[in-house]
């Protein structure tokens, strides 16, 4: 995985930006403090060819990209060159500097195209996800050229990962370095690509599975110059009194600050002064009552880990969208069906399939029980040995069925998956996504059960309660009203 940060500026628009001194010691100290591997140079409508080369001769070792951030139909887009094209790309960049002359100047489509005549040739990437955005109509018109686009957030970036609607989502630091700045933020994006060229960092970026927050798993977020690495998901940051929870929050909100994070702090919710939550809280830590805490939500850890794994709302109706919009192409565009298209396989389901987990948990039980000395005599008192081995034999004969059945489907699927691709490879008619209505139907029925689930927990109720000399001590839980996502 390399790391790059493709939006850097160093020359002060006098348009779009207020006034900063570039300091290329301060641009230094960025690359080597968050091991960048790739920058582009993009500043707004100008690019200048000496700073450039200047900059990649002090560089030395990181890729140095030519690039110019250009006001576009209202919005903004990078485009970013190889460095032998330099001389003509200092051309066309001449010329969009010329046609901007005030702040709300913008190029449209037809003279972007007349300046840029290959298009080819470039990395475009659109304020896809970040003010100012590129019209959409504008990213559909340079759909052969636009696989990727710039959000402004780690969780719009997740968010258009696991969106198949949506571009491939990349996260660059839109950085001006001067000598004032002293601390660096977690705002690049890293690449699956064998080396930093044009040609390869546009075939990668095709492909959502090649891009992330963290280099060495997909599913984190860097933060604190990769010192620390959250979830994408749920984190759970746990740990005694004074062990740094409140302190790594901190971080977390100072890095990111108050447009993208909402920071509750510790007691804030809590009725009473914060000496007397804090007596409270030490009392219940001395009475040991956080076991009665992780009783009561035990279960309904369980059912949030389940949860979290379910693909929002949105994507799921994007996706029944999709199909539906695909399927009326195909009916519209009959005439173009082949004889690729007119195989059963071109537009064939795939199996609902799932590992039988069931059966193994309960092989497990039966043998734990066929194991257990300690009540052995209760369990042969209504349990014969013989029908504990002969159970044990039936579901592992079942498992192994199962399991067969499932190892079948799940090569099927994948022969049916690369057959599909050759067949709709040749063909020129529309092919239906792969959509499994089993899956968004479960997880419609997973998300009604789940709020259901959260609004009976929140109701308040006292959970355990414990006479102590003179007082009495409950445990009772409190309903917060948040609304249910």
């Amino acid at each position: 995985m390399r790391k790059i940060d493709l939006h850097i500026h160093t020359i002060p628009s006098p348009f779009n930006d207020s006034h900063f001194d570039f300091d290329i010691s301060k641009l230094e100290e960025y690359v080597s403090t968050m091991g960048i591997d790739g920058i582009a140079i993009t500043n707004h409508n100008v690019f200048d060819k000496n700073q450039y080369l200047s900059i990649k001769a002090t560089l030395g070792d990181i890729t140095v990209f030519p690039g110019i951030e250009v006001d576009l139909c209202n919005g903004h887009i990078l485009v970013i060159t190889d460095e032998l094209d330099i001389d003509d790309f200092n051309e066309k960049t001449n010329q969009v500097t010329s046609n901007i002359h005030t702040a709300t100047d913008s190029l449209d489509l037809p003279a972007f195209k007349s300046i840029f005549t290959d298009l080819s040739k470039y990395l475009l990437i659109p304020h896809y996800d970040k003010k100012p955005l590129i019209p959409k109509a504008v990213i559909i018109d340079l759909r052969e050229y636009i696989t990727a686009g710039e959000v402004n957030s780690p969780k719009k970036f997740i968010y258009c990962r696991k969106d198949r609607n949506s571009l491939v989502p990349v996260y660059f630091s839109d950085s001006r370095f001067t000598a004032a700045v002293h601390d660096f933020q977690p705002r690049q994006t890293f690449i699956e690509v064998g080396d930093l060229s044009i040609h390869a960092l546009k075939e990668a970026l095709k492909d959502k599975q090649k891009v992330a927050l963290d280099g060495s798993d997909k599913n984190l977020i860097d933060i604190n110059t990769g010192e620390l690495k959250i979830s994408s998901g749920l984190s759970v940051v746990i740990g005694r009194r004074s062990s740094g929870k409140s302190y790594t929050l901190s971080i977390i909100n100072s890095k990111y600050g108050e447009k993208n994070v909402k920071y509750i702090k510790q007691f804030s919710l809590v009725n009473g002064s914060e000496n007397q939550d804090k007596n409270m809280y030490d009392n219940l830590l001395a009475e040991k009552k956080n076991s009665l805490f992780e009783d009561y939500f035990d279960l309904f850890r369980s059912a949030v880990d389940d949860a979290v794994c379910i693909n929002d709302e949105q994507i799921d109706e994007n996706a029944i969208k999709d199909y539906i919009e695909t399927l009326k192409n195909i009916a519209k565009d009959e005439g173009l069906k082949d004889v690729f298209s007119k195989c059963t396989l071109f537009n064939d389901y795939r199996f609902d399939i799932a590992e039988p987990d069931t059966l193994k948990q309960l092989i497990g039980h039966v043998l734990a029980i066929m194991s257990n000395v300690e009540y052995r005599e209760t369990i042969n008192r209504y349990i014969d040995i013989n029908a504990l081995k002969a159970l044990l034999f039936d579901l592992e004969s079942q498992y192994e069925k199962a399991l067969e059945q499932y190892n079948k489907k799940k090569w099927a699927n994948s022969l049916m998956t690369e057959i599909n691709k050759r067949l709709q490879y040749h063909s020129s008619a529309p092919a239906l996504p792969d959509v499994s209505f089993y899956t968004i139907a479960t997880n419609r029925h997973k998300r009604t059960k789940f709020k259901l689930l959260c609004s009976y927990i929140m109701r308040e109720r006292e959970i355990a309660s414990r006479d102590v000399a003179k007082f009495k001590i409950q445990a009772k839980t409190r309903s917060l009203r948040m609304p249910l996502i």
